[in-house]
């Protein structure tokens, strides 16, 4: 998810780039629920909110997150299966 959000972001930018948008992203959602204020734990009271915000930090979902993002990186480098040459 965090991928698409850089690719529609940056658009057809380097792949490092867009590695690095999508992970800055992903902890930056991870991080969020870490803080706890008034109106982000009101958010977080409804069904939508709390899906998207989500209520706890996990350690784990950043590595889910960097595996996830590590493939779609991989999968959408440009194929060179025909035995075709890119030239820049």
């Amino acid at each position: 998810m965090f991928w698409c959000f850089a690719a529609l972001i940056i658009g057809k930018g380097s792949s490092t780039r867009l590695f690095l948008a999508a992970c800055l992203g992903a902890a930056a959602s991870e991080s969020l629920k870490l803080m706890h204020f008034p109106l982000l734990d009101a958010l977080r009271a409804s069904s939508a909110g709390h899906f998207i915000l989500g209520h706890q930090f996990a350690w784990t979902n950043l590595a889910a997150y960097g595996i996830g993002i590590s493939c779609m990186t991989l999968l959408a480098r440009p194929s060179n299966a025909a035995g075709t040459r890119r030239h820049n």
